[in-house]
């Protein structure tokens, strides 16, 4: 058991981003002792860091909703998950080959200042 400090520390996420996605239901309901302080559990750094890196791939916190909804309903909605999950894959592929071609092009437009810009200035002064 661990305090949201330590969470906080194992995960990387800052303390107002947990409360934000435990009140926005992105992840399990995390319990509380006595004094409702909350006390996290290994499964739920598990979640946090399954957030983490949903988010790193651009999942919107609405599919990621959608996604613990399905989750909660249990081994039927398996399919339902498979499929919310590839969409968001189709998306991040996009989104990696736009940026592969953004790369593509700030790489030719260095080369042609190497190349072609540079040497030309040098002429010239």
């Amino acid at each position: 058991m661990m305090n949201i400090n330590e969470a906080s520390q194992k995960t990387g996420l800052p303390k107002s981003t947990i409360r934000y996605y435990e009140k926005l239901n992105i992840i399990p309901p995390i319990k509380r002792d006595k004094n409702e302080v909350r006390t996290f559990e290994e499964t739920d750094i598990e979640w946090l860091l399954f957030v983490k890196q949903m988010r790193g791939a651009n999942v919107s916190i609405k599919a990621l909703v959608h996604y613990i909804s399905l989750f909660k309903e249990g081994e039927e909605s398996i399919e339902s998950r498979i499929e919310l999950l590839t969409g968001e894959l189709h998306k991040l592929q996009a989104h990696i080959s736009g940026l592969q071609v953004a790369e593509h092009s700030l790489s030719e437009k260095i080369e042609k200042y190497r190349t072609h810009v540079i040497p030309t200035e040098e002429k010239l002064s």
